[in-house]
């Protein structure tokens, strides 16, 4: 008897309820820095050219994730456009912004490719590879600014010794992730405890995804793979590059390397924090940040409103719209 196709499957009711959850933490952590009519004439203060080159990073950002994932299925022999992708990319971030440390965007990922006419375990495999880079290239950059530039950058004693434990569980966690998908064996054991239809079915289902993990991790064409390695990082150089051009639009000095280096520290930290989009810990965690490199109060509130607006609330809304639109279609075709 020929084996069914792995199906993906998520349930969207616990998006509803982050998205209630991150929406009444983000206001009340703009209230508690100077309420709503504040926050709202903070972004007005953003001069017109600095939103609009804001505004063309963030669609960068949104094609260098899709280019990404294009490069990640082409060495698993699956083909997307890139308008699929932005669409994909777009609905998982929703999903990963209104759930606990980003716990929800992986499996909505995988879920959104699955719809889309990728393989359940190559979508699995796909996501996992993407998920790997994204969190290594942005440990290795704290590595770097920590060991190399902290001197320079005047980080608070407690930021340094959080960010080195963080890379300590990180690396420590990637070992292990790694050990489990390219021996998957490891994974037999406890499921030795079930039923054995459902045990052999989850131990093909596991072969399947560490077969096409490793064929992706371990692909010939090296060139592809590390196209996809340098694409990492340059999306963090373009998403940090956002608050500097927030931060120019209000007229501060601080140098490109200074601001990129503060934001990737704290967005390292604020990655631990186990509410949806460390809303409300996030406003005021950026305010003291960079509380040093605006010039008054006032501008301090606009970067802050500004690069959330940017980097967390616009995907909420983008997002979200197109998760609920793919997920109902998904629905009428299932």
């Amino acid at each position: 008897m020929k084996e069914k196709p792995l199906r993906l499957k998520i349930s969207p009711r616990r998006y509803w309820w982050g998205t209630l959850l991150a929406a009444a933490l983000s206001a009340l952590g703009m209230a508690f820095l100077g309420g709503y009519q504040q926050s709202a004439r903070a972004v007005a203060d953003l001069q017109g050219g600095y939103l609009a080159a804001a505004a063309g990073l963030v669609v960068l950002l949104w094609l260098l994730e899709a280019v990404r994932m294009k490069a990640i299925l082409f060495l698993l022999h699956e083909r997307l456009p890139v308008k699929d992708l932005v669409q994909v990319n777009l609905a998982f971030s929703f999903a990963a912004a209104v759930t606990p440390a980003a716990s929800g965007g992986p499996p909505a990922h995988a879920y959104l490719l699955y719809l889309k006419g990728v393989k359940g375990e190559k979508a699995v495999a796909a996501v996992s590879a993407r998920t790997l880079l994204a969190i290594a290239s942005l440990s290795f950059l704290n590595l770097l600014i920590v060991f190399g530039f902290r001197h320079d950058l005047g980080l608070p004693a407690a930021a340094e010794k959080l960010v080195l434990i963080g890379l300590a569980l990180v690396s420590a966690g990637i070992l292990i992730f790694l050990s489990l998908c390219l021996r998957p064996k490891l994974l037999f054991f406890p499921l030795k405890y079930l039923p054995g239809k459902i045990r052999g079915n989850l131990n093909r289902r596991v072969e399947e995804f560490s077969s096409f993990f490793r064929s992706l991790l371990f692909s010939p064409q090296k060139n592809i793979l590390i196209f996809v390695i340098l694409l990492s990082f340059v999306y963090w150089v373009v998403f940090f590059s956002l608050g500097w051009v927030l931060a120019r639009a209000l007229g501060s000095p601080v140098a490109w390397t200074i601001m990129a280096a503060r934001l990737m520290v704290l967005h390292f930290l604020l990655a631990y924090v186990p509410l949806p989009g460390a809303s409300g810990v996030a406003e005021i965690g950026y305010a003291s940040f960079f509380a040093s490199l605006v010039p008054e109060p006032a501008s301090l509130l606009s970067l802050v409103a500004g690069w959330r607006f940017f980097t967390y609330y616009l995907h909420i809304i983008t997002g979200g719209l197109l998760f609920w639109w793919l997920v109902g279609r998904s629905r009428k075709i299932f």
